[in-house]
């Protein structure tokens, strides 16, 4: 075992924000979309940003990251806030940013709240770091972690499969593109005929003008409908390349990674999950455990989740065509997204991810993957645990708390989630070890990690403030016998940023923090050094003060290394004693 640990992988987040309104007494709620405006003015008072080029609503800030408004298109009222963080190039740098952009929205949404009272639409504004909400509905985060795609045989059959399917998906658009052309243009014309023909009904018969104003109303219901037509349509159209992309991912991508880590992802959850209170009374470990309905997905459909999500390999090949309702849309290629695919270094989306609150969680959900992954492109994962089901693996590990449960593996045997994830950090050790140069932050993670398995088995409260699940499971069983209905609103205040139960817990020092407030007041506005983000937020103040839009952000993928990110010693930090919460 020669090999060190990789240094400089790219790493991201993206995580999905639930806005929250109570409008005060005789304040009518304005919509989501409005919020989500004024939150986004509010940021660009706070910070340096340039309208993103392709992307609905969506702003670069200085730093690298990308702030945009995720909705469906049937309703555009209903979105969520969604924040990507800039590239970076080591897993603690990746947690520094995750925080600035908490902060930065944070602090945002209080300014957003004060400017809407000041508009007449007063009211309390929250903003939600989480995944699932009262009525079940699921969103939330994903991590990006560059990897190579494949190689040899693999490789060129994944190039054929991508050259093929973009050059039926460029076919099939032109087709629908003068589909629509022709559509949009009889519907033109027979909306000119018919203002024609009511306007000189209302001159013979002088009836009331409001008659053409419902008429151009119905009109323009008309072209709602329409657009969700053409939105089903493309659907449809495009649903055999999408299968066919799934296939191929499945073949010929990623194969090391998923053959190895899937173990590893299926049960991480016991110190990565943020738990949630289930319908039926129970406490799970994961907000989106629950949700996941196999291993890749095959559609576009949101409801069609996946423990690896591969929905970005998916885009590129379908035309943009997001719904706005009223006017001509032409579907439009992203020839560049397509290049993209025939890069021999990707991105691999996880989609089991939750969206984290404590330091120690949120840093090991992406510290110990990076290693992981590492481990499966050095060929160190042989013999690594099978599941013989892992999506509902997954299910049973996420719903224990008591975290006993076993999952049968492929062969034979069973194991529990501790001790799967006892296998992958035993197996880092040795490989940190043994490694001619030491990687000091792969040195720094395994001992955490093995100190928090160490901690979930022997005394798992004692990682109260560390990791949320645990602490989340403490202030929703201190609240004694409420209904469920009280103890799910516990359950979401813990995700409010700024204000929330987890706030509180952290002002008052009973969580462990692993960087100083100082660097999150940095990376605010200065892009992590050594990664493509650099590059994106210097044009991001260049053109500050001009009207050209920046161009969004790049894919966590490239060709060459990058020098390694700052490293923490977490020796003295995890030798420190947290502070029971304060009694309330």
């Amino acid at each position: 075992m020669d090999r060190a640990p990789a240094v400089g992988r790219l790493l991201g987040t993206e995580t999905e924000y639930a806005i929250r309104f109570r409008p005060d007494e005789g304040v009518a709620h304005p919509g989501n979309q409005v919020l989500f405006e004024a939150i986004r003015a509010a940021v660009e008072r706070r910070v340096l940003t340039r309208p993103c080029s392709n992307l609905l609503e969506a702003v670069l800030t200085e730093n690298g990251g990308c702030l945009y408004y995720e909705f469906d298109a049937s309703a555009p009222d209903g979105g969520l806030v969604e924040g990507g963080t800039p590239e970076c190039v080591a897993p603690r740098q990746l947690l520094v940013y995750q925080k600035a952009q908490d902060q930065l929205l944070t602090e945002a949404t209080r300014d957003a709240e004060s400017e809407l009272r000041d508009r007449g639409l007063a009211g309390e504004l929250r903003l939600l770091k989480n995944c699932r909400d009262a009525q079940g509905h699921v969103y939330g985060a994903q991590e990006s972690y560059e990897v190579e795609l494949a190689s040899g045989v693999s490789l060129l059959a994944w190039w054929v499969a991508m050259g093929g399917l973009a050059a039926a998906s460029v076919a099939l658009t032109a087709v629908l593109w003068l589909v629509q052309l022709l559509v949009h243009g009889l519907f033109a014309t027979a909306l000119l005929a018919g203002v024609l023909a009511v306007a000189a009904v209302l001159l013979v018969t002088r009836m009331p003008t409001t008659t053409l104003g419902r008429y151009l109303q119905r009109a323009g219901r008309a072209l709602d409908v329409i657009d969700r037509l053409e939105a089903r349509v493309m659907g449809v159209a495009f649903a055999p390349v999408v299968a066919l992309a799934s296939l191929a991912v499945r073949l010929f991508a990623f194969r090391p990674h998923h053959q190895g880590a899937t173990a590893f992802l299926a049960s991480r959850c016991v110190f990565t999950g943020a738990g949630t209170l289930m319908p039926d009374d129970g406490f799970g470990l994961s907000e989106k455990g629950p949700a996941m309905r196999r291993l890749w997905r095959w559609t576009m459909s949101p409801d069609d989740r996946g423990l690896y999500e591969i929905g970005h390999l998916f885009k590129p090949l379908l035309p943009s065509f997001r719904a706005r309702f009223g006017g001509l849309r032409l579907p439009r290629m992203d020839l560049d997204g397509i290049r993209g695919l025939f890069r021999r270094r990707l991105r691999l989306q996880i989609g089991l991810s939750d969206a984290n609150l404590c330091e120690v969680a949120e840093y090991l959900k992406v510290a110990t993957t990076s290693l992981v992954l590492d481990l499966a492109e050095a060929g160190q994962l042989h013999g690594a645990p099978e599941l013989a089901d892992p999506v509902a693996a997954t299910q049973v590990i996420g719903g224990d708390p008591t975290l006993r449960a076993w999952v049968p593996l492929e062969h034979s045997g069973n194991m529990t989630g501790l001790e799967v994830q006892r296998w992958y950090q035993e197996r880092a050790r040795e490989w940190v070890e043994q490694a001619e140069v030491r990687d000091l932050e792969a040195w720094r993670v395994v001992t955490l990690w093995g100190e928090v398995l160490d901690t979930l088995e022997a005394h798992p409260e004692a990682l109260f403030g560390r990791v949320d699940w645990i602490t989340k499971l403490h202030l929703i069983s201190s609240a004694g016998d409420l209904a469920w209905a009280a103890r799910k609103k516990i359950d979401l205040r813990y995700h409010e940023l700024g204000t929330g139960y987890f706030a509180w817990l952290d002002e008052a020092g009973a969580c462990q923090r692993l960087i100083e407030p100082s660097e999150v007041v940095v990376a605010c506005r200065t892009p992590p050094p050594g990664s493509p983000a650099e590059e994106r937020g210097r044009l991001v103040r260049q053109l500050a003060m001009h009207d050209e839009p920046a161009a969004p952000p790049i894919a966590i993928e490239r060709e060459e290394e990058a020098e390694a990110g700052r490293v923490i010693d977490f020796a003295e930090a995890a030798r420190r004693r947290r502070n029971p919460p304060p009694e309330e």
